[in-house]
């Protein structure tokens, strides 16, 4: 497959201000593409921007928080007025929402380059086979399913972030701000119920034990 030609293309990347999207970052600006940088405050990626603008590529801060559809609608207006148009989404970090069908966020993640049926078949065919292998984000599915563990999407993503990633730094942070009280909780705790309604058939109690194994003792 020809590897497209992101020179002088816009994205956004949420979440932008650490770990992966930082780093997405710094490997787009790497081929010359411009950014456009999120966090929920805009004095968390001014050291990045700075750090991409010598590179050559243009940058754009803007702030919201994903949680508040009134600050992600005035976000992607001020993304939008910049007049450049949003050629590459990266959603890096992101809000698990049920099914809407009014299409509000279309205008600024549309890419204009057709994908073709080749394509399309690619893309399914791998999401198809290692979407069981990620967790999905929906927190409020498995941490309501499991008594005195709020933060399990948490400890998986931790997990994530040391097995898939290779940052241990990052997965190691991310794991130390469990509360305590919680992570001491994390070996007893029965997952059976949040393993039965995780919609990936995680082994989520596997899982939290690799986690605990592998991070615990280096917060």
């Amino acid at each position: 497959m020809k590897k497209a030609d992101i020179r002088g293309k816009w994205a956004l990347v949420t979440g932008a201000s650490r770990g992966i999207g930082r780093q997405v970052c710094m490997g787009l600006a790497q081929y010359g593409c411009n950014l456009v940088l999120h966090s929920r405050d805009a004095a968390n990626t001014k050291s990045l921007a700075a750090e991409l603008t010598a590179k050559g590529v243009q940058v754009r801060q803007v702030a919201g928080e994903l949680s508040d559809q009134n600050q992600v609608d005035a976000m992607l207006t001020n993304v939008l007025s910049a007049g450049t148009g949003i050629d590459i989404l990266y959603n890096n970090a992101a809000v698990m929402t049920t099914f809407r069908n009014d299409w509000q966020n279309v205008p600024a993640v549309l890419d204009k380059t057709e994908l073709t049926q080749l394509d399309k078949e690619v893309f399914k065919n791998y999401a198809a086979q290692t979407c069981s292998g990620y967790c999905a984000g929906c927190a409020n599915i498995c941490d309501a399913a499991v008594a005195g563990v709020s933060n399990i999407s948490d400890v998986m993503r931790s997990l994530m972030y040391h097995n898939s990633y290779g940052d241990n730094q990052l997965a190691r942070q991310t794991f130390a701000e469990i509360p305590a009280d919680v992570r001491a909780r994390l070996l007893t705790a029965d997952y059976r119920f949040a393993e039965q309604r995780c919609p990936q058939r995680m082994p989520i109690a596997r899982l939290v034990r690799e986690a605990v194994e592998k991070l615990a003792r280096q917060t």
